[in-house]
């Protein structure tokens, strides 16, 4: 199998950063975009809000069929808010 990985991100001030990460399964063209936000809101305080995004056709690595996905996820949309406190 091949696959391609490319990211990039972008420093918007000392406390913001933007993020954008692709995984593309070139086989079968199915990918995941995992687009990231951080910003620092306190002292040794940064809130992360992240997700990930699926595409493809049904079978394909990123999208499994609906008898092997039986959650619901595959080709899906999520999203993660995460606070991380450093000490």
């Amino acid at each position: 199998m091949d696959y391609l990985f490319l990211s990039g991100n972008k420093i918007i001030n000392e406390l913001t950063t933007v993020a954008v990460s692709m995984l593309s399964n070139l086989d079968d063209r199915s990918f995941m975009v995992y687009p990231q936000y951080t910003r620092n809101i306190g002292q040794n305080l940064d809130l992360y809000i992240e997700g990930m995004l699926l595409f493809g056709v049904e079978g394909s690595e990123f999208v499994p069929p609906a008898s092997v996905d039986s959650a619901g996820f595959g080709g899906g949309k999520m999203a993660l808010i995460r606070l991380i406190y450093s000490f």
